[in-house]
């Protein structure tokens, strides 16, 4: 997939205080409010929360994250509910999100603001990549795609539930509605998925249902006369060779060999998926023999042409943050999330910061130090210029502090 730097959107406000796009020319949300239009377009129009109720897992997919309210909504229903399902995922496409200061103050005055303050803590850097935010101990999980939605449609690989289409109007982002996405949605939509978007436009209509989707029209809301609903339900079956999907928990366990830090992240991913796992381990402690050494550095890249290795790497950083940062806080594992230095030796510090700024990446991600500042970062002298990487460090593999808990 083609990787372009993410462009961010300046927070803006238009006539009654209504967010808006100055990219689009749109507003993010009505004036009867985003959390109303949520509840009774993409909430109410899929059928939630009954359809989540009894299910392993549920699989929602938004086309136009925007401020993140139709999320914070959902999340909210989900947490309410007392019969939810064991797992949400949330998959949410957004080209031009917001700083993480801008959504802060997009909120700041949010009926949700409890759980919108988590999301803005949980706020990646914006850089071009599918970046996972768990919730709810791994309950929740926000898959936030940075980027196009023509590049990221073809790449999402998932069993789709519910639809939100919450892109800004067709006449002003065509690109967000058009019959190639329309397409991909069919070939996302789990048997029996539902979809809902505040458009009536009828060219989306027929893109729909050519898509595979019986269409109908609904009632509005804060003065919108009509939205569109939609079911999945194909001519032919898209996907004869699936597994049907588990509609009630099933119990599940698995056996690990090895309790390094494969076998333990084996543990854990599958844990956040609903297994029991046994992990075997012929020394005395968790990470003796291949894991073992005394500290694991881990960190992003930065390379010219932003490929599948750079790309691949920064999403790996950003896994690792997050697990050594639980690792640290609520287990007090010897490490560090403080950042870590990576000297560069083959480019000065203006080349340096020119490639960063063709990529487009974010200081919170990385920043191009010479050695001076570098040296007065860390405290040392340096022979040469830096990359600085915030989200990174430190720690321990066999954790070195007390035992997990829980």
């Amino acid at each position: 997939m083609k990787s372009s730097p993410i462009v961010p959107a300046p927070l803006q406000r238009g006539a009654h205080g209504v967010p808006m796009s100055i990219e689009y020319g749109d507003v993010y949300h009505p004036r009867v409010g985003a959390l109303a239009q949520a509840r009774h377009v993409f909430l109410a129009g899929n059928g939630l929360p009954e359809r989540w109720r009894g299910r392993e897992d549920f699989v929602v997919l938004e086309t136009g994250f925007g401020l993140g309210n139709n999320f914070l909504a959902t999340w909210q229903a989900w947490r309410d509910d007392p019969r939810h399902g064991d797992r949400l995922v949330f998959i949410s496409i957004e080209r031009h999100p917001l700083r993480r200061d801008d959504l802060r103050s997009a909120h700041r005055d949010s009926p949700l603001l409890a759980l919108a303050d988590r999301l803005v803590e949980a706020w990646p850097p914006l850089t071009h990549n599918l970046h996972e935010l768990a919730f709810e101990g791994g309950a929740v999980r926000l898959l936030l795609a940075l980027g196009d939605v023509q590049e990221w449609m073809p790449e999402l690989r998932a069993s789709v539930d519910a639809f939100y289409l919450d892109g800004f109007a067709p006449a002003r982002n065509p690109a967000m509605w058009d019959r190639r996405v329309c397409r991909a949605l069919g070939r996302l939509a789990a048997p029996g998925a539902t979809l809902a978007t505040w458009s009536a436009a009828s060219a989306l209509r027929a893109d729909l249902t050519s898509a595979g989707f019986e269409v109908r029209l609904a009632a509005g809301t804060g003065g919108k006369r009509d939205i569109t609903l939609a079911t999945f339900a194909p001519r032919f079956d898209p996907h004869p060779l699936a597994a049907p999907r588990r509609s009630e928990p099933a119990q599940r366990s698995a056996l690990i060999i090895g309790a390094g830090l494969a076998g333990c992240a084996a543990a854990w991913a599958l844990a956040e998926q609903g297994w029991s796992s046994r992990v075997l381990e012929r020394r005395e402690r968790i990470a003796a023999e291949a894991s073992g050494n005394p500290g694991g550095l881990f960190h992003g890249i930065v390379n010219v042409d932003d490929g599948v290795h750079a790309r691949f790497n920064r999403a790996a950083s950003f896994a690792a943050h997050a697990a050594v940062k639980v690792a640290i806080d609520a287990h007090a594992a010897a490490g560090s999330t403080a950042g870590l230095l990576r000297l560069e030796h083959d480019s000065s510090t203006a080349a340096m910061r020119a490639t960063q700024a063709a990529l487009g990446l974010p200081s919170d991600y990385v920043q191009a130090l010479d050695a001076a500042q570098a040296a007065a970062l860390c405290g040392i002298a340096l022979p040469s210029p830096a990359w600085f990487f915030p989200a990174a460090g430190w720690v321990d593999p066999a954790g070195g502090g007390e035992e997990p808990r829980g």
